[in-house]
């Protein structure tokens, strides 16, 4: 058995042992957990470490903030349009998921933060003449 098939079936055992809990939504879980797999699986330029480092605290902060989340996202669009709990955990996890590979990024070349900032103020970057 590879050990990415391991690590599925670890953490499909994990999601389901925690889901039956009576404390924690399943849908909430399911959500946060979905939420931070969609960018920790799709970048592969960082090392297995860093993806557990931002898969930890996004599924976390998921859970926590989905009731936040989810409020604001009712709030926020249009009437009629309500944001269930899952929604808001998979969008706080993916939220936080995004600010720790900033993070890491700025943590790694504190002048790629700089950059980054000046192009998103001044597109076409800074490099002006």
């Amino acid at each position: 058995m590879s050990n990415t098939t391991l690590g599925a079936y670890m953490l499909l055992g994990g999601v389901t042992v925690v889901g039956m809990s009576p404390v924690i939504d399943a849908g909430v879980l399911i959500a946060a957990v979905s939420g931070s797999l969609i960018f920790v699986l799709v970048d592969n330029a960082i090392s297995n470490w860093k993806k557990i480092f931002l898969f930890i605290p996004s599924v976390v902060s998921g859970v926590v903030a989905a009731p936040l989340a989810s409020e604001l996202l009712t709030k926020y669009t249009a009437d009629g349009i309500e944001a269930k709990l899952p929604i808001g955990a998979l969008v706080a996890s993916m939220v936080v998921n995004l600010l720790v590979k900033i993070a890491i990024t700025v943590a790694d070349d504190p002048m790629s933060f700089i950059r980054m900032v000046l192009n998103f103020i001044r597109p076409g970057g800074g490099n002006a003449k």
